[in-house]
């Protein structure tokens, strides 16, 4: 099986695997392999055959899209990192899903969320989709390759939730309050020194922060 080539001379590097048990499971192995390592040789004779991902990461970036500004500004420091990482080197012609799952798990060990690791692999295969599209890849080397995790959407609190939270805070700035007040400003010998208000605070009978009602 063909599973890169050389990018110095564009020799085929070709790799065996020995798979044991039936017809029907060596054939399912065989497919799974091929989706996994296998390398389609037509991606060679194409526009970006020459190209590493970095420049195309760069094309991606300059072609005109109907992002958000949002969408822009994140997808640009994403791409932008991919390019200066060791994949940005990496040829175009002979990505894997294997090359990316070994980046995705170095990514992983120095410590990359799962949000993080999911928004790189977007990035780059929003990237190679809208090079297909524009036939400037033959086809999508990713396009078998099964995604990593999403991170979990964000949940908002309820309304019961947020009103014990506001009784909460509201129990903890009383205590304070009051704490402030029957604290002495401190003797002689330093202890229980209480801090003074400049001129022009508000006194502890006034407190700056209005008491916080919570939602009914």
């Amino acid at each position: 099986m063909v599973v890169g080539n050389d990018p110095a001379t564009g020799v085929s590097k070709q790799r065996s695997f020995t798979v044991c048990g039936d017809e029907d499971f060596v054939r399912e192995r065989r497919r799974e392999l091929v989706a996994q390592f296998g390398v389609d040789r037509s991606a060679l004779f194409c526009r970006a055959a020459g190209w590493a991902v970095a420049e195309l990461l760069e094309r991606f970036l300059a072609a005109d899209h109907t992002w958000a500004p949002a969408t822009r500004s994140s997808h640009t420091s994403v791409a932008r990192w991919l390019a200066a990482e060791p994949i940005g080197s990496a040829g175009v012609a002979v990505l894997t899903p294997q090359l990316i799952e070994a980046r995705i798990a170095a990514w992983r060990r120095a410590g990359a969320s799962i949000a993080l690791v999911w928004a790189r692999r977007a990035v780059l295969s929003s990237c190679l989709s809208w090079a297909t599209r524009l036939h400037v890849l033959r086809s999508n080397p990713l396009a078998s390759m099964k995604a990593p995790p999403r991170p979990q959407p964000r949940r908002h609190l309820r309304m019961d939730d947020i009103a014990v939270l506001l009784r909460v805070a509201d129990a903890e700035v009383v205590a304070a309050r009051h704490l402030y007040r029957t604290t002495p400003a401190g003797g002689s010998d330093g202890s229980s020194v209480r801090p003074r208000l400049p001129p022009g605070d508000p006194r502890p009978s006034q407190p700056a922060v209005p008491p916080v009602r919570p939602v009914p």
